[in-house]
């Protein structure tokens, strides 16, 4: 009897383990998921099915083969395939995260560390035995300098600010000038902004011959009908084997653990490789960089013999993971920078083709990013070519935004363009308010009927850098909603201004911002970061803004402060300096005082594009006097002769500066660790003799004794006092 209940338990444990990954699983994920798939929910069964049936054989016929011998044996593999199915039951339906859009671009996983250990607390117990954008242009033209001479007769607008952070609905504003607000569906939104947008109609006018090579989530049935290669019609798979383990890829992202999670990390854009069309004569357009240039390379440009025409073309562009070479060849894994080289020489390869046909002296060309990189997205690429103008390749400050490109383009085709207001080439460096609508996305974009909400900024100048300031606007599903704002931070003097995660400090930042990597501290995003402090008790004397600088990119960094806008110092800084800067006291109103810290040597690079310069602890400001005239990055006076003791009952508290590698105070001594610093000021420029009395860890071989920042000598040690 317990033989075969022990058998009717196998099967059960099979037919559930197979079942939950190779039929509940993959339905469940295009279930949920309809709207972001062009192919159908058959298509899934028909490789599912087969791997369903296949792992149910198996599996019985491993357990008939453990037969009473390997009992126990046999025992540990039901309880294996009951603990993994059960535990990717859970994950994919109950505990996953929003990783946000798989549209190629890096996770970062470190964000996720809570949810990984729940993941943990969860699957041990259950199974115990087991596009070309701004930015990168920028450091293209500096890598390389032939880029310029590709894009001669061109002019670079590097000062453009985008609408949105993501293609959709990027596409569509830009064709048609009609922002997306979420006051109607997303369809329904097409549907307006293509029957209202003038472009399109100037285009019929004036007889061109119109073609959009890019996807069809982008535009709707509408358009169509006005294009030439635009076509309704089904697509089907081109190769199942392919699609099939594309989607077991994509299905063990959403059911794998946390920590497995960026094993099987992919773009979705990939699926597209699989798709076909079954309509004689018509073949689908790829976005990918290879697709696109091996086609170029092979079939060319078709020209249309005595007609105008209008084309847009899509491409990928820099997209992560990065795997094109600067020879436009997929070597795996490449950078950004070199990714971003070839797809500018892919358009290159293009415009020579032009010029080859004879087309190009006349065309207008504009190549724009649909959207940016860094910061929120805002940074947009956009060159522009005009018909029969020629001149060396040439950089633009004008102030830009793509509110703008309707008006542009119907000046390029020599419309009338009075209600949509300025073309660019009409524009200046003059301030002026360029809106951005910024909103985070979860995985299911594709699915939208509404947006999540929408928060408008405004792209302003600060102390001659550009920022994006909220404005309060929000617009949410169906409804625009206007939030007050707190421009200030009401302050007491003498209080700590944390900027630990969670801490006061992120209050009192009015414009800039923090990147909160660490839980200590936070670095500056951007060149400059503005504290908007409301003093109430006006000080009898001038101030004192002590600022702690645990960590620094580079070298050094050099860091101006300003109030209310007036110059007050500049100071230069290296890793684990704490400044202090006096501020008059007249600059204190009672009203709102701003305090600006601008970084001149902030950068970003290929390796984190974020712009940032110091990382602050915490700033402090208090009323006082400076132990010396000069502002000074340091703590104490350091009298003729000073003795600083590191015991238990000494004064070392006094003079160490804790943001840097100093461990737990012991009774006699306090270790240090790899970077320790101390801090003290002098009255005068005056050489310093330095005897340090210390234990030496048995596995260390050298010190470096530094002076804010330079080497002055290195010892080497043994182990012993």
């Amino acid at each position: 009897m317990r033989k075969n209940i022990t058998t009717k338990c196998n099967w059960e444990i099979n037919l559930f383990f197979a079942f939950t990954i190779f039929i509940f699983a993959p339905i469940e994920l295009y279930l949920t998921n309809i709207n972001g798939f062009w192919f159908k929910i058959s298509d899934v069964l028909l490789f599912t099915t087969p791997c369903f049936l296949t792992v149910m054989m198996i599996s019985m016929a491993v357990f008939a083969l453990l037969r009473e011998k390997l009992s126990m044996i046999r025992q540990g593999l039901a309880a294996l395939l009951f603990g993994t199915g059960l535990a990717l039951y859970i994950q994919g339906n109950f505990i996953n995260a929003d990783y946000g859009i798989l549209d190629g671009r890096q996770i970062d996983w470190s964000k996720y560390s809570a949810i990984g250990a729940i993941n943990i607390i969860i699957w041990v117990p259950l199974i115990i035995i087991p596009v070309v954008l701004t930015y990168y242009m920028n450091q293209v033209l500096e890598s390389y300098p032939e880029v310029e001479e590709w894009f001669e007769d061109f002019t670079y607008f590097s000062d453009t600010v985008a609408a949105y952070p993501y293609t959709r609905p990027a596409i569509p504003h830009i064709l048609t000038g009609i922002r997306f607000d979420n006051t109607i569906t997303y369809n329904d939104y097409l549907s307006y902004a293509y029957e209202n947008t003038p472009l399109f109609k100037t285009l019929i006018d004036k007889n061109y011959n119109t073609g959009i090579y890019t996807g069809s989530s982008y535009f709707n049935g509408y358009v169509s009908g006005l294009t030439e290669n635009i076509v309704i019609d089904e697509v089907s798979v081109n190769s199942y084997t392919g699609l099939g383990k594309m989607y077991y890829k994509l299905m063990a992202f959403r059911y794998f653990p946390h920590h497995l999670k960026k094993y099987v990390w992919l773009h979705t854009g990939e699926f597209d490789k699989f798709k076909q069309t079954n309509r004689n004569g018509v073949s689908l357009y790829y976005s990918d960089n290879l697709s696109f240039y091996n086609r170029l390379k092979s079939q060319g440009i078709k020209i249309v013999s005595g007609e105008n025409a209008f084309r847009l073309y899509y491409i990928d562009g820099v997209h992560a993971p990065y795997t094109i070479n600067e020879d436009i060849k997929e070597v795996g894994n490449t950078s950004s920078l070199q990714e971003a080289y070839a797809s500018l020489k892919i358009v290159n390869e293009f415009i020579s083709n032009m010029k080859e046909q004879g087309i190009y002296e006349r065309a207008n060309i504009v190549i724009l990013a649909d959207h940016g990189h860094n910061h929120l997205r805002q940074h947009a690429l956009l060159l522009i070519k005009r018909s029969n103008n020629f001149h060396p390749f040439n950089i633009s400050q004008s102030q830009v935004s793509f509110d703008d490109l309707m008006a542009t383009f119907l000046d390029l085709l020599g419309a009338n363009y009075d209600i949509w207001g300025k073309s660019v080439f009409e524009l200046g460096t003059e301030d002026r308010k360029r809106y951005y609508y910024n909103y985070e996305p979860s995985a299911d974009i594709w699915s939208y009927d509404y947006f999540p909400d929408m928060t408008e900024y405004v792209s302003e100048y600060y102390l001659g850098q550009p920022f994006l300031r909220a404005t309060g606007t929000i617009y949410k599903q169906k409804k625009t909603i206007k939030e007050e704002l707190n421009n200030y931070y009401d302050y007491k003097i003498g209080e700590e201004l944390s900027f630990s995660k969670g801490g006061n400090g992120h209050k009192a930042v009015t414009l800039g911002g923090v990147y909160q990597d660490w839980d200590q501290f936070a670095w500056q995003a951007g060149k400059v970061m503005r504290l908007s402090l409301k003093i109430n008790d006006l000080p009898a004397k001038d101030l004192i803004l002590t600022c702690n600088i645990p960590f620094i990119r580079g070298d050094y960094q050099r860091v101006n402060l300003y109030v209310n806008e007036k110059f007050i110092k500049e100071i230069e800084l290296h890793t684990g300096d704490t400044f202090k800067i006096r501020i008059p006291k007249e600059l204190i109103t009672g009203e709102k005082t701003d305090f600006a810290l601008y970084c001149p040597d902030a950068y970003g690079d290929m390796s984190d594009y974020r712009v940032f310069g110091i990382g602050i602890k915490n700033i402090v400001i208090n009323e006082g006097t400076l132990m010396s005239e000069e502002e000074t990055v340091s703590y104490r006076l350091l009298n003729d002769e000073l003795k600083i003791d590191f015991s238990s009952k000494g004064n070392s508290d006094t003079f160490i500066n804790k943001s840097t590698d100093w461990y737990s105070q012991e009774e006699s001594l306090r270790w240090s660790g790899k970077r320790a610093s101390i801090l003290f000021s002098t009255d005068e420029f005056t050489d310093i003799r330095l005897k340090v009395c210390c234990y030496i860890h048995k596995n260390s071989d050298s010190s470096v004794i530094m002076l804010n920042g330079t080497v002055i000598e290195e010892i080497k040690t043994t182990g012993g006092f």
